[in-house]
């Protein structure tokens, strides 16, 4: 991966990076043309032998400090705590320098307010050692949506979170600067690009705070298109709209399973599984589980014995990760199991 950033990186200042304009610049000259009427694409910045276009010279924000550290060296704190070793703080220090950058240009607000509630709430989440798995924790709710953007149609942005509104960063990368765009209409492009502020600050809604479409956007032809009407075909829910959920190869806006109710073919609801075709609870510490999406907290661990039970995990283990079909599951961070 470095060595493919240090490429872009060389290769965007023999472009003549440095002659793009900042991220909060408007992408429209003063005397109007016919392609100041549209915004501009994206257009190439000043990055760093990384590759970044977040700059490494600016003193340290402190509520960019803080945050991060709460997103990314709290937990991990408290996980060398309860494993050994030491913590692993490099995403806090690079969440710490992107943010910082992204406060110090005013380009979005952060209001100290927020962010002792989100560090309340982290503190709260990482409390004993049953929640350790491999991965960093999730952010709690609390530390979700608390940056807010200030730059207008037009402007050109290095994430989506510094546009206002519902506009997004079209043609924004990790080398790249990008416009604050309207949600696209049926047929733009979308779900392609890299936001980096958005990824260290472990935002969940940005598809939906700042979404690529004014409709749909379509993870497999990543074009906008209408919402899938119910009983379109689906591989998984991300193929269906917000409001719908993949059932037996269709989507679908049933309802999911309760507690108690048939599943198998009906997903079960949020804090449930399904066991023996029925929804139920998660499993609590020390509960039998077959992989770690059946565990309320912590990861699913094999014993000598063979028999798997939800726990603290410190390592990864493929044992750990397998579904019940015997095939390695692999999944993205979600909401906090609480």
């Amino acid at each position: 991966m470095l060595v493919v950033l240090a490429l872009a990186a060389a290769a965007c200042r023999t472009r003549g990076a440095t002659d793009a304009p900042d991220a909060g610049s408007t992408a429209r000259s003063d005397a109007p043309s016919a392609s100041d009427r549209n915004p501009r694409p994206a257009s190439s910045a000043p990055v760093d032998t990384l590759g970044t276009i977040y700059p490494r010279d600016l003193p340290p924000h402190p509520l960019a400090t803080r945050l991060c550290d709460t997103l990314h060296a709290v937990g991990a704190r408290r996980k060398a705590e309860c494993c050994g070793g030491e913590p692993a703080l490099f995403l806090a220090t690079e969440c710490a320098r992107v943010l910082g950058a992204t406060l110090h240009a005013g380009t979005a607000v952060l209001e100290e307010s927020a962010v002792q509630r989100c560090a309340a709430a982290m503190v709260d989440a990482v409390q004993g050692c049953d929640w350790v798995t491999p991965s960093p924790p999730s952010a709690p709710e609390a530390c979700q949506g608390l940056l807010k953007g200030k730059l207008a149609t037009g402007s050109v942005c290095r994430s989506s979170l510094e546009c206002e509104g519902q506009l997004y960063c079209a043609g924004v990368s990790p080398t790249k600067t990008g416009v604050c765009t309207p949600p696209g209409a049926a047929g733009a492009g979308c779900g392609t690009h890299v936001d980096v502020l958005a990824t260290y600050l472990l935002d969940r809604g940005l598809g939906t705070s700042h979404p690529f479409c004014a409709d749909f956007c379509s993870l497999i032809t990543h074009k906008c298109e209408k919402e899938p009407a119910i009983g379109s075909a689906c591989v998984a829910n991300v193929n269906c709209g917000p409001s719908q959920t993949c059932v037996k190869g269709r989507c679908s806006t049933a309802a999911l399973g309760g507690a108690g109710e048939p599943c198998g073919a009906v997903p079960c609801a949020k804090g449930l599984r399904c066991l023996d075709k029925a929804c139920v609870p998660l499993a609590n510490v020390g509960e039998a589980c077959s992989s770690e999406a059946d565990c309320a907290v912590g990861g699913c661990v094999g014993d000598a014995a063979g028999r798997a039970t939800c726990g603290p995990q410190c390592t990864a283990s493929l044992d750990a990760l397998r579904g019940r079909d015997g095939g390695v599951t692999m999944r993205m961070p979600s909401a906090p199991r609480r």
